[in-house]
């Protein structure tokens, strides 16, 4: 069985037997949420410090584990997280930790794990694992005990570590051990039922370490992988450290396991530093991110565990010396090109050694030198231009123009687009060319090597199929046949193309986020907002597209990162949406819509009829999350440039949960030859829908919806209704208002449909009416629900303010009414009015 059949067999076994059964025991399996029962299934009435998903009001009844979804655990208001990702830690564990997961989650739900007949091979190099981990284990316990021992070797052992920063009680915490004797060892492991031939083999007893203080060293699962440690006193021409022999000993960075269960529920950021010592003080004062490589360079099996590790940020620490700075370099490039973001920290001032500086300084220090890190691209930029200035002559400049157009290629990921950016400027600021004409080389250069790369393996292929011909003629059918398949795979390795695995993408499936909410009512048990999809916000103007957009906004950046591209409001007036919501929430105080909010701002002195004092909270708040929101102005950016935008502001400072446009007929069509409008809105929706998948997040999009969608005789019908009932939101009035419900084919200047995974509509009475006063949302597509749904919803248009369910008072505002859901079905325009 191969490793992706395997992987699909586990997925089938979480999906149709584990987690089914885990959710009929999740009181026992997981009793730190407290769980209790309800209809639908299971609700916390606790929030564990390991819930992947912060919140700052951790309110224990969001958490919500449901039957027909027995996957994972639902986070009202914050998507989801599975049970694979609570127990691992990571969204899409692989390899070794997928299958741990699995068993674990098996043993849980009391089901039995599924197994397969291993091949002799597998079997041997399985019992090998076993045995080596088993004798050092007890290696581990031994060189514990031989480092609290009364003897004088042992005493110099703990005055040592004493020496550097460690005391007694943080031994046990770091696996730190003293190798006495190892004759005493050999004996110790003996009298443990070990044999001399296990002894032997695994190499652990060794007498060069003799006298060496050690760290048990584990791979990042807590695994014992070997020891390796310092003579506090190295004898003359000795090394002064020291490890037991044996290959692919030191796999997994030290203390990589320590980062990754000190950081439970939270991406992990790794502080890479060369010291094994230096890892270990940083531990105990508090940088739970340290791990140790013992060498300058990260080793290819220490960036293999690294990258299945899955980590957000790895901050690369050299030593303040010549071999430092190189091992930097190195380990810039080699985590660059794993596509791992990745940082390099400044030299430590005073030519101090990560463990002196934290010691003298404090952690505090150490974390804002941490934080003044440079990304690898620039980093590899400056040193590509080291010495070189515009007075350098023109070969020079040449020469290193060149480098740093071999680091801006490299870029890859989100952050692709900031990196070369980056590099551009540095290279600029060190020769004198202008950053857009660099680009500019950059994109032909790029062009150009790709179309070299192309000619010689297109090249290369047809002269091996015309030997293979000449010399076979009666295979001729099959060696073109083949040739097409060659040239085929050449043309999508140039383009970057990656085919989908199946098992890559079962495993994805089960272990997905089921995306965000949107507070619009009943429409959430249907409508999710899901990572790397486009979704279309739609309404003809007045009907409150930018409302629905700074609700989503207000909803989503409460404590995540949110994008949001304006292409009409400036960013102020976008602000003054959010101030102004969040003032009516706090206190329901309808006198704050946004004109009074901004007359505030300019007047504070002025005299005022409401509590000034929610505006000052609302604006305390909108500040705090400015940490998350980014917000731009930006209606310059046309088809061809929003999607490198989206990948920049995406990545920038951590990667964002959600991007919102408004709007999308708004975006100017770049560089598309069509001259139809509908081709050139769909131009841009395209590449809103390859930003979405492309940074794995969901994007909204406002969109305008055609006066077409008023039927010719509407106007005289509703007059005519408004003179038979005049009274606000009287029913005959409101069916009038519903046959101008939008419908997909409405989108404006069309084509935007044809990306779009969602489309709501948006309908506001109000603006079709002055009798009118209900406020509707439906769903018009969606690709992974049912549509035709409509609700009305609770909707201040003065203060931003649509409320799906947050209990604000809907008695505050004539407009206002209770949330219930309208219709499952579209109606038809020869209907009767339906009931609310």
């Amino acid at each position: 069985m191969t490793n992706k059949d395997s992987t699909n067999k586990l997925a089938t076994h979480l999906r149709d037997v584990a987690f089914p059964a885990l959710h009929d025991v999740l009181d026992r399996a997981f009793p730190e949420f407290g769980w209790k029962q309800t209809d639908s299934g299971w609700e916390a009435t606790n929030w564990p410090d390991g819930v992947p998903r912060q919140s700052n009001s951790k309110r224990a009844d969001r958490l919500n584990a449901y039957r027909d979804n027995p996957w994972g655990v639902v986070v009202h208001g914050k998507e989801a997280f599975s049970w694979v990702e609570y127990i691992t830690g990571q969204r899409s564990p692989r390899g070794e930790v997928f299958v741990d997961a699995v068993r674990r989650l098996s043993e849980l739900a009391g089901v039995e794990f599924p197994k397969r007949a291993l091949s002799p091979d597998e079997f041997a190099r399985l019992e090998k694992r076993k045995r080596r981990g088993s004798i050092l284990g007890e290696v581990f316990k031994w060189t514990a005990s031989q480092l609290l021992a009364k003897t004088d070797e042992a005493k110099e052992a703990r005055d040592y570590l004493g020496g550097r920063g460690i005391e007694e009680q943080h031994f046990e915490e770091l696996g730190l051990g003293f190798y006495a004797n190892a004759s005493d060892l050999r004996q110790h492991l003996l009298g443990q039922g070990f044999t001399a031939e296990d002894i032997k083999d695994e190499g652990v007893v060794f007498d060069r370490m003799e006298g060496h203080v050690v760290f048990c060293w584990r791979d990042e699962h807590g695994r014992p992988l070997t020891l390796y440690g310092r003579h506090p006193n190295p004898p003359e021409d000795a090394p002064k450290n020291m490890g037991l022999p044996g290959a692919g000993t030191k796999r997994s960075p030290l203390f990589l396991n320590l980062a990754k269960d000190r950081q439970p529920g939270k991406a992990l950021d790794l502080v890479v530093v060369e010291g094994l010592f230096d890892a270990a003080v940083l531990q105990l004062k508090g940088e739970h991110r340290a791990v140790a490589s013992s060498s300058k360079t990260l080793s290819t099996e220490q960036l293999d565990t690294i990258e299945r590790a899955q980590p957000r940020r790895v901050y690369v620490v050299g030593d303040p010396d010549k071999g430092g700075e190189e091992g930097n370099i190195r380990n810039a490039r080699a985590l660059r090109d794993r596509g791992i973001a990745s940082f390099v920290v400044p030299t430590i001032p005073n030519g101090s050694d990560p463990d002196e500086f934290v010691l003298a300084q404090g952690v505090e220090d150490w974390r804002d030198l941490v934080d003044n890190s440079t990304t690898a691209a620039r980093f590899l930029a400056l040193n590509a231009v080291e010495g070189i200035t515009p007075a350098s002559s023109d070969a020079d400049k040449e020469e290193a123009l060149r480098r740093c157009l071999e680091v801006a290629e490299a870029a890859s990921g989100p952050f692709a687009l900031r990196d070369a950016e980056d590099v551009f400027n540095v290279a600029s600021n060190a020769t004198g060319y202008s950053p857009e004409a660099i680009a500019d080389v950059d994109r032909r250069v790029g062009e150009q090597r790709r179309a070299d790369r192309l000619r010689r393996e297109s090249a290369s292929a047809i002269k091996s199929a015309a030997m293979d011909i000449e010399n076979n003629p009666e295979k001729a059918e099959e060696v073109s046949t083949q040739l097409s398949k060659r040239l085929l795979d050449v043309a999508s390795s140039n383009q970057r193309l990656q085919l989908v695995s199946f098992a890559e993408a079962i495993k994805n499936i089960s272990t997905e986020s089921i995306g965000l909410l949107g507070g619009f009512g009943d429409l959430d048990e249907s409508v999710r907002f899901r990572p790397g999809t486009l979704n279309l916000v739609g309404g003809r103007t007045g009907h409150g597209k930018t409302s629905a957009l700074a609700h989503l906004l207000h909803r989503w950046s409460e404590e995540e990162p949110v994008v949001f591209i304006s292409m009409e409001e400036r960013g102020e007036d976008i602000l003054l949406r959010l101030i102004s919501r969040l003032a009516y929430a706090n206190g329901a105080g309808a006198f704050w819509t946004t004109t009074s909010v901004a007359r505030y701002l300019r007047e504070p002195d002025g005299e005022f009829y409401a509590d000034t004092d929610l505006v000052d909270e609302a604006k305390e708040e909108v500040e705090r999350r400015m940490r998350f929101l980014r917000l731009v102005y930006a209606p310059h950016l046309d088809a061809d440039q929003i999607g490198p935008a989206i990948h920049s502001l995406v990545g920038e400072g951590g990667p964002a949960s959600a991007v919102l446009v408004d709007y999308l007929q708004k975006i100017p069509p770049g560089k598309t030859q069509a001259d139809r409008r509908d081709i050139q809105v769909s131009h841009a929706a395209r590449a809103l829908k390859i930003a979405a998948v492309e940074c794995g997040v969901p994007v909204v999009a406002g969109v305008q919806i055609n006066r077409e969608s008023i039927p010719a005789d509407f106007r005289n019908q509703l007059r005519k209704a408004e003179e038979e009932d005049p009274i606000e939101d009287s029913p005959s009035v409101a069916k009038a208002i519903q046959k101008t419900r939008p419908r997909l084919e409405h989108l404006r200047e069309g084509g935007s449909e044809q990306e779009a995974d969602v489309v709501l509509g948006l309908l506001n009475h109000a603006a079709e009416s002055d009798l009118g006063r209900r406020f509707e949302v439906g769903v018009i597509k969606n690709r992974r629900g049912r549509t035709g749904q409509w609700v009305t919803l609770p909707f201040s248009p003065g203060h931003s303010l649509i409320d799906g369910g947050s209990g604000i008072s809907a008695a505050v505002d004539p407009i206002l009414l209770k949330g219930t859901r309208i219709s499952v079905e579209p109606p038809d325009p020869d209907d009767e009015l339906l009931d609310f």
